[in-house]
């Protein structure tokens, strides 16, 4: 991709092109304008017929997808090669970022969102509250948000709405080259504070506001505009808020009891004076749960800020937390913490992210007076018992004899497995009853164990039958990964899948209320928590620390959450 990406690059620098208007992206100048001309009249030539009709409500992305331009086949199969990737939203930013300078693409607040932050918000969406009912992609621009909703929810009515005709342009050219149409995924092209004071409330129920709003600072806003947009949002901000903020404040306004928000801002909002309606807000809404995730000041090319995601769910009878987590420069979790929203707001919101609270007195009582661990099942020939979905599709190897699996937790990126996880991951244990064997496909698959060597494993050879391993089994509640350079994973197990041996399984013990046990596993993902893993742990070559099932059964539990927790009765 590199090479079509500068073959690209390289023509319609040189081209005589008349350039796009001046209006269509402000701040870019005249030889910019020429180089987006060029870029879209040699993307139009590589669509399929008939693309026009898909984009007929769209007269400026329309006419530039339609720029005069006689692009060499050459160019055209390099543009063809690059919408068509499965990773184009990356390539097709890139083209972006070549034609117009960063200090030219302020004035729209157009950087591009890395796909590692945007598979960490909508995966945290999805873990904490399903799938919308439909999105809105705020600032769409070449489509990194509109395509990852896409193909995480694929029931889910999309809406991109971008003012930029080019980044439009080349959200739209990617569809249709992919042969996607606009069934689903509707462009609009408006200005997102214009379209959602009419338009919001005509959204199917359960709507998800997300992206990344424009950077644009206030310096660039006319005063005009932004008097107007402080009366439409309620004014949560004050008149020197940024247009993320603008947005943020009207996107929090315009929502509905069902509705949510998964935004990535700029962090200023966080301290500044002009957004403390916006705190307000959140803080005071007890019955929404509240994410807030800061990322490094390395995040965005050419635009040195740092940004916090920020994920507001829809409202629940309850009381719900408010979780503020930071990454690293590798995107490792650092620091995680529930802040306590019963006191009074911080005028500060950074100070939630600093290092925790010195450690709390233990209290004597230790993890496992709450739980039971244990490895996975040891199986003896994981090469043998562990099947994925296209050998048990080849095999023809019923589904009775499989129990869902959960090899390595990698696969699954949240704190949350679901049985639609498991299923797309496609990774099952063989556990065959010698008593219900009555499989022609799974008998020819024991002979053929047996004479791959799987029936002479020292494990094998301890069961009464070498590959019965119902008595095994093992679901827990709860999974954790014993090894790690960085956080311990603790991940409900929500899918009732089985583990084998290279993990750890948590089973919450009879008389636990479900509160109680959300505390305990908030406090072994918090930072405190995680040093109490980190110190009950051996360090092994490279900085790997590892837990056994012992240590992490005698973790000592601090005072400060024994009193909120209810002990069971022995």
């Amino acid at each position: 991709m590199e090479e079509d990406l500068a073959q690209i690059c390289r023509w319609a620098d040189k081209v005589d092109c008349a350039p796009v208007p001046a209006e269509w992206v402000p701040g870019a100048e005249g030889a910019e304008r020429s180089r987006l001309a060029a870029l879209g009249g040699a993307i139009g030539q590589g669509l399929p017929d008939g693309w026009q009709s898909h984009l007929s409500h769209l007269p400026e992305v329309l006419a530039w997808l339609s720029y005069e331009v006689d692009a060499p086949m050459d160019v055209v199969q390099a543009a063809q090669r690059i919408l068509g990737s499965d990773s184009t939203h990356s390539w097709t930013a890139l083209l972006y970022t070549w034609a117009v300078a960063p200090q030219n693409r302020r004035r729209l607040g157009t950087f591009f969102t890395a796909s590692r932050e945007v598979d960490w918000m909508l995966d945290t969406w999805s873990r904490l509250h399903g799938a919308p009912g439909s999105v809105v992609d705020i600032g769409a621009g070449v489509g990194a948000f509109t395509f990852r909703a896409a193909n995480l929810w694929p029931d889910t009515p999309i809406s991109a709405i971008d003012v930029n005709p080019v980044t439009l342009g080349l959200l739209a050219a990617q569809s249709l080259a992919r042969f996607e149409t606009t069934r689903k995924v509707q462009l609009i092209q408006e200005d997102f504070v214009d379209w959602a004071p009419t338009e919001w409330s005509k959204l199917p129920a359960s709507a998800l506001l997300l992206g990344n709003p424009p950077y644009t600072r206030m310096q660039l806003l006319p005063q005009a505009d932004r008097e107007a947009w402080r009366a439409v949002a309620g004014h949560l901000v004050g008149n020197r808020a940024s247009l993320a903020a603008y947005i943020l404040a009207l996107g929090l306004t315009a929502i509905r009891k069902s509705d949510g928000v998964c935004l990535l801002l700029p962090a200023q909002w966080l301290e500044s004076d002009y957004a403390s309606g916006i705190r307000g807000w959140l803080w005071n809404a007890t019955n929404r749960r509240i994410d807030l995730h800061l990322f490094g000041a390395d995040l965005f090319q050419g635009a040195q800020v740092d940004a916090v995601a920020l994920v507001v769910g829809p409202e629940q009878s309850q009381t719900q937390p408010l979780v503020a987590s930071a990454s690293g420069l590798v995107g490792n979790l650092v620091y995680q913490d529930e802040v306590d929203r019963s006191a009074a707001p911080p005028h500060n919101w950074r100070s939630m992210f600093q290092p925790a609270r010195p450690d709390d007195p233990t209290s004597g009582t230790s993890l496992g007076q709450f739980v039971v661990v244990r490895r996975g099942v040891a199986t003896g020939s994981n090469r043998f018992f562990v099947l994925d979905k296209e050998r048990v599709v080849s095999l023809g190897i019923d589904r009775e004899y499989l129990r869902p699996l959960i090899g390595r937790l990698r696969d699954f990126p949240g704190d949350t497995i679901t049985k639609d996880q498991v299923e797309r991951v496609g990774r099952y244990l063989l556990t065959v009853s010698a008593q219900k064997l009555h499989s022609p496909e799974v008998e020819r698959y024991l002979m053929s164990g047996q004479l791959m060597g799987a029936a002479e494993s020292y494990l094998s050879m301890r069961r009464a039958v070498w590959s019965d391993l119902t008595a095994e089994v093992l679901i827990p509640d709860v999974v954790i990964g014993p090894a790690s350079k960085g956080a311990f994973r603790v991940i409900e197990n929500h899918a009732a899948a089985t583990i084998t041996n290279n993990l750890y399984g948590l089973t919450w013990r009879s008389g636990l209320d479900d509160s109680s046990r959300a505390l305990i596993l908030q406090w072994l993902r918090s930072n405190v928590g995680q040093k109490s893993l980190r110190r009950a742990s051996r360090t092994h070559n490279g900085g790997l620390q590892k837990i056994e099932p012992a240590a992490l059964s005698a973790l000592p539990l601090p005072e400060s959450l024994l009193k909120r927790i209810v002990v069971p009765t022995p």
